[in-house]
């Protein structure tokens, strides 16, 4: 879904390429993609959960990042925003403390809301709730 909406939040002369792990043709050298991907990127969406925290190719793409974010100098206290934009998927009780000191896009009670929806269905939800559902952002 991503990869369907985010072209048509940029800017016009904006060429936007997403890569998404999945298009790793089977067979491919994958660790050498990745590599390359995490080499050529300028920024990285990241979904944060438990199990991101617990993921060796997580871990490595977070650390790359923000290894290019000190190599460039992006984080001062002058300059707070870098290269990773974190969401949060999940509680954030068992992240890192250097992931718990950053400000991350909680979309914890939005998914909760979204998934009792789908289950339950729409005709349900409170007004408010519904109205959160419908939210942009920030939550």
């Amino acid at each position: 879904m991503l990869e369907q909406r985010l072209p048509d939040c940029m800017p016009v002369d904006h060429d936007t390429k997403i890569f998404v792990d999945l298009k790793i043709e089977t067979g491919s050298a994958w660790p050498d993609e990745l590599r390359h991907a995490l080499k050529t990127s300028r920024c990285i969406l990241a979904v944060w959960s438990p199990e991101y925290f617990r993921s060796e190719w997580c871990l490595a793409e977070w650390h790359t990042f923000r290894e290019r974010e000190k190599v460039a100098n992006m984080i001062s206290n002058s300059n707070s925003r870098g290269l990773i934009y974190p969401v949060k998927f999940a509680d954030g009780d068992h992240f890192p403390q250097a992931a718990k000191d950053v400000q991350q896009r909680d979309l914890t009670k939005r998914l909760f809301l979204s998934f009792f929806a789908r289950r339950t269905g729409k005709a349900r939800l409170s007004p408010a709730s519904k109205r959160f559902l419908a939210m942009e952002g920030p939550w």
